[in-house]
């Protein structure tokens, strides 16, 4: 099978047919030298409750957002939590440090046994919202880069692993036309 990548947004976007989510989010909260090396993992944690939400590509942006039945969900306070303590850790950050903070979000669509998946690095915005201006605030956004940006690092991948091979792919602006 070979998928696009708007397929994949396809199959990680909104719930199945029971009203579950249609993907399952793993969210890493590590440190990382300069080489690239993961020198400690923080946390970790993985879930299967928030319907996940991949935008469309926004002038150079992918906007995700897990969506939780409730405000009091623990998982939606465990992911708001280490959110928080990346932000925290990339403000204190030095240039003497030997390594960074770096928090990923892997996002694995059920139906497709791991083959597929995207991978969202250290967001640039995040926010606790409500669906509407009336309601709970029930929803984690997030902004990540989609694209080379010389001062940025390009943080939506889409992984896709067909035989064994994994080979990545990044937004293009053009998918979303």
């Amino acid at each position: 099978m070979q998928l696009t990548k708007y397929d994949l947004i396809q199959f990680i976007s909104g719930s199945d047919e029971n009203g579950m989510s249609k993907c399952t989010t793993s969210v890493q909260l590590v440190r990382q030298n300069a080489e690239g090396n993961i020198t400690n993992t923080e946390d970790e944690f993985i879930t299967s409750k928030p319907v996940i939400q991949v935008s469309n590509q926004v002038g150079g942006y992918i906007l995700v957002d897990l969506i939780f039945e409730s405000c009091e969900d623990i998982d939606l306070h465990i992911i708001y939590s280490y959110l928080k303590r990346f932000f925290h850790y990339t403000e204190s950050t030095n240039d003497e440090e030997t390594d960074f903070p770096l928090i990923n979000f892997a996002f694995f669509p059920n139906s497709l046994e791991g083959k597929y998946w995207a991978l969202g690095l250290n967001p640039i915005f995040y926010a606790l919202t409500p669906d509407d201006a009336r309601g709970e605030p029930r929803i984690i956004r997030m902004a990540f880069v989609a694209q080379d940006d010389v001062d940025a690092l390009p943080n939506f991948l889409f992984l896709i692993s067909p035989e064994e091979e994994l080979e990545k792919i990044r937004v293009e602006e053009d998918l979303y036309e």
